[in-house]
């Protein structure tokens, strides 16, 4: 006896157990790639974190050792004691900072979620409040004071609390992380960053 071949087509229930399989796997695929995404979001964020730490804690002993902070490095003007050599015609590693941080290299300069960062002329993310340029402050200074600051387009390295060409970055979920005069370091709104809110040292 001769069997003929049947096409057995898929049952309804068949095609729904594919339909919620395939759903589900989209929606875990989804799931796991936002996961991902935050968490190098987040880590890009501690690092930053970090960096500025370190920074600040440099900038502290810098004042302790030289009895006062260094010049905030502004493109009008080139000293040898400004903070940070930026300009493409002066050595980086000569930086008056060098001497207070065992790896003042661009990584350290640099927020990991500035990526416009090396096609600018100052070629860092991170900025020095110009009113505490050659200013006394110690670990005990005012702490209502930022020191150091994340700018989104820096264009040297000296920041201008409230002008308008010194705008604090919104990288971190439209907070910028910045250092106070005590070294420790906040999340702050770009527009809550508009100038001291102590006395300045002398």
């Amino acid at each position: 006896m001769i069997r003929h071949a049947t096409n057995r087509a898929f049952t309804r229930v068949e095609l729904l157990c594919v339909l919620v399989m395939a759903l589900l796997a989209g929606g875990w695929l989804t799931w796991a790639g936002w996961h991902w995404r935050e968490c190098r979001k987040q880590s890009r964020r501690a690092a930053c974190v970090a960096q500025m730490k370190e920074l600040g804690q440099a900038f502290l002993m810098c004042a302790q050792t030289e009895e006062r902070l260094p010049r905030s490095a502004g493109k009008s003007r080139m000293a040898t004691n400004d903070w940070i050599f930026w300009q493409t015609n002066r050595p980086l590693q000569e930086s008056v900072m060098s001497r207070y941080h065992p790896d003042f290299s661009p990584p350290l300069l640099r927020c990991p979620m500035d990526f416009e960062a090396e096609r600018r002329v100052y070629a860092y993310s991170y900025t020095m409040n110009e009113h505490l340029s050659q200013r006394r402050l110690f670990r005990e200074g005012p702490r209502g004071i930022i020191m150091l600051a994340e700018e989104v387009a820096p264009n040297d390295g000296s920041w201008a609390p409230g002008n308008p060409a010194d705008q604090l970055a919104g990288r971190h979920d439209g907070m910028a992380n910045v250092v106070f005069g005590d070294g420790h370091v906040e999340q702050t709104p770009p527009r809550d960053a508009t100038g001291p809110s102590l006395p300045l040292p002398k």
